[in-house]
């Protein structure tokens, strides 16, 4: 790789020949790169649970089958990224959640180890965790009018919480139906509930005084009950239902009589949902297949001349395996130009989005799942890759130097793998840069483990005080000299600085402001700095030594997403939602003047097709003028010594078995042989550690889906 200034090595001292010759080495060196593809990693995403949106539409919430919510921001109509992550906890399967339309940093969920909780989705805490009394929670239905919430236990009976004033507590409960209610749906403006169980019955309950009025019983095949996977009630009481035959029926809620039966879905439907006009319906399940139904008018149909009649319009397969939870972002402009979008998820572990108007027309944009931010770390001195798991953390050896004789001396190698005790999720991890120290944490907990390098890589733990680990933590980072652990806690914007010799904070630094929440922080090599970003879209800059404040940068129009100091520590590069690149000059406390000059280059479309779902930057130790982007796509080198428009494509070649590339100065080079890059760092100056997730990997670790034949086969 090209460096963008030419320096000296400092083996000789002195002497003419010997600078020369570094000189010449260097500059034959530079342009190539030692590359750990690392796709060796055991990575395997969670499936998709349960979805939300909220009422502006802007933001959707996601929850995986480990407990995790991820909070999911539109930048556009084609642009979503997750904006926080709310960490889960040991058994709880999320089923469902609702997104509160007057408060909307209030969002409920239901699990089936039997609580219900609310989610402060501003603090990225649980706030309120209540026991339902009744076993698993397998379905709930929202009213924001009653300010109430049905749940369906597995002890068949239905039970109101209110969420007034507030607060969460048990309101009602209705009588028991002795069977496990698996899907609900609420009236808002009749007050009804709608609840249908795993004996194939439907019960239409009086919310307010919690007796059943009527019942459906749906049809048997060969003795076996239909499981009424899910209801959805319609303004004018049609009610839909999905079964496990794979019916879509739309009832009269009154009579109970009827009225439309399609067959187009193959499995059990698991999931339904509609726009808020009730003029277009969807429907999907274990057949993978997402199908379209649309509201006609048809006055020569008798039956249905007081109600809509419903038409399957078409469907999407952009699934391989069940779908679980469907969703739909409102329209909010009143010339629509944000269309409204159908998200869905399932087991495969992909979010996928629909533009509702071009449903049958355009296809399918996939956000194919990717490790969080923070779930890779580097020990540069003893060549070890960190990486967080839920419950667990993997160490992996590197191999040696690319310059090894044998290629069987150049294999990767699990040395560790740690568990982690409690009911928490890990939220964040790290390892210090010579390799003895591991932290990680929970929201309860912080554990710091020596790492003694013997050969047995047999961890030993630290006890912390309370004071330091009682509270938990959102983000860690050891100092370069691998001397001082800084700790972000969950309660609020507080960091602490603790000695790791003495086990004690030796500095803090606080802001007393609601509502903000610290997401990451990074150290600069030489340990002055620390920058911190938030929940409100602020970097905050402080000196680590004093904990004092340097300066505080901020975009009004861009998101940022992750960022990274150059070696001198003089530049912050920061990456933003809009697939590009900002660097902040921290002696003038702004903008650079090469960031300023290059602004239209780098807002150019051409260049943010290249970084599509921009991830993070790597930083080369002996080039402080270069950034190394990395995205699902590529990885790109942005040389900040040039300001023309060159842009090449870089070259690859082989080596004792291992990749390596070759580029060529330019503003951008693009290297596209490595894809999905999920993590990208520099081990030393001429080696670059790549991790790769790619999704054929994760799909055969995917269990069986549902057959389906296929013609000549």
């Amino acid at each position: 790789m090209s460096t963008g200034r030419k320096r000296k090595s400092n083996a000789c001292n002195g002497s003419a020949q010997c600078a020369e010759a570094d000189r010449e080495l260097s500059q034959v060196a530079s342009k190539k790169t030692f590359v750990h593809r690392c796709r060796f990693v055991d990575w395997v995403p969670e499936s998709i649970d349960a979805m939300t949106c909220n009422f502006d539409g802007n933001k959707l919430a996601v929850a995986r089958s480990d407990g995790t919510i991820e909070v999911w921001q539109m930048h556009s109509d084609t642009k979503w990224e997750i904006d926080s992550i709310i960490a889960g906890s040991k058994d709880c399967q999320i089923t469902s959640m609702w997104w509160s339309t007057q408060h909307q940093r209030r969002l409920f969920v239901t699990s089936l180890n039997g609580t219900l909780w609310e989610v402060d989705v501003s603090l990225l805490l649980r706030k309120r965790i209540v026991d339902s009394n009744g076993g698993p929670i397998w379905c709930s239905g929202f009213n924001e009018t009653k300010q109430q919430l049905a749940i369906g236990c597995e002890d068949g009976r239905v039970r109101l919480f209110s969420i007034a004033d507030d607060d969460l507590h048990f309101y009602k409960g209705f009588v028991s139906t002795s069977k496990r209610i698996v899907s609900l749906s609420w009236h808002i403006e009749k007050n009804l509930i709608y609840t249908g169980s795993e004996d194939g019955i439907i019960y239409r309950w009086n919310a307010t005084t919690g007796r059943n009025e009527s019942r459906i019983t749906l049809d048997t095949v060969a003795n076996n009950h239909s499981v009424v996977w899910s209801l959805l009630v319609l303004q004018d009481d049609t009610l839909v239902s999905g079964d496990s035959f794979g019916n879509l029926c739309f009832w009269d809620g009154e009579t109970g009589t009827l009225l439309q039966k399609f067959t187009h879905l193959t499995a059990d439907i698991l999931t339904l949902c509609t726009d808020s006009k009730n003029s277009v319906l969807y429907a999907s399940g274990v057949d993978a297949q997402v199908a379209e139904y649309r509201s006609v008018t048809d006055a020569s149909d008798k039956c249905l001349a007081d109600r809509r009649s419903w038409k399957y319009s078409y469907s999407n397969r952009a699934h391989s395996h069940d779908v679980r939870a469907l969703a739909i972002a409102p329209i909010k402009s009143a010339d629509e130009k944000h269309f409204g979008r159908l998200f869905s998820g399932g087991l495969d572990t992909q979010l996928i989005s629909y533009r509702i108007n071009t449903f049958h027309t355009h296809r399918p944009w996939k956000m194919p799942s990717m490790p969080y931010r923070g779930t890779f770390a580097l020990s540069s001195e003893k060549r070890i890759l960190l990486m967080q798991k839920a419950r667990s953390l993997d160490l992996w050896q590197l191999s040696a130097t690319a310059s090894a004789p044998e290629v069987g001396a150049l294999q990767e190698t699990l040395a560790l793998q740690l568990n982690i005790s409690g009911n928490s999720n890990v939220t964040c991890s790290s390892i210090s840069s010579d390799g003895q120290y591991i932290a990680c944490a929970t929201v309860d907990d912080i554990k710091l483990f020596r790492l003694p390098h013997n050969g047995q890589y047999s961890p030993e733990k630290i006890v912390l005080s309370d004071v330091i680990a009682r509270n938990g933590a959102r983000a860690l980072a050891f100092s370069p000299d691998s001397m001082r652990l800084v700790v972000a806690t969950t309660s609020a914007f507080q960091l602490h600085v603790v000695d790791l010799k003495r086990l004690e904070i030796v500095q803090s630094y606080f802001i007393e402001e609601e509502d903000v929440v610290i997401q990451m922080f990074k150290v600069s090599n030489d340990a002055q700095w620390l920058a911190v970003l938030d929940t409100h879209n602020r970097l905050t800059v402080l000196n680590l030594d004093t904990m004092q404040l340097h300066c505080q940068l901020s975009l009004s129009h861009e998101k940022m997403t992750n960022f990274g100091f150059n070696p001198p520590g003089s530049l912050l590069m920061v990456t933003v939602a809009s697939d590009s690149l900002v660097v902040y000059d921290l002696e003038s406390k702004s903008l650079s003047d090469w960031s300023r000059s290059n602004v239209r280059q780098l807002e150019a479309s051409e260049f943010r097709a290249k970084l599509r779902h921009l991830k993070g930057v790597a930083l080369r130790p002996n080039q402080p003028n270069t950034a190394y982007l990395y995205s699902q796509s590529s990885l790109a080198k942005i040389d900040m010594s040039t300001t023309g428009n060159g842009n090449k494509q870089a070259k690859k070649f082989i080596k004792n078995g291992k990749e390596n590339i070759e580029e060529d100065p330019s503003f951008c080079t693009t290297i596209n042989q490595f894809r999905p890059v999920a993590y990208a760092e520099f081990l030393t100056s001429k080696e670059l550690v790549v991790v790769e997730t790619p999704w054929l990997k994760v799909l055969s670790r995917l269990p069986e889906a549902l057959y389906r034949h296929k013609y000549g086969k």
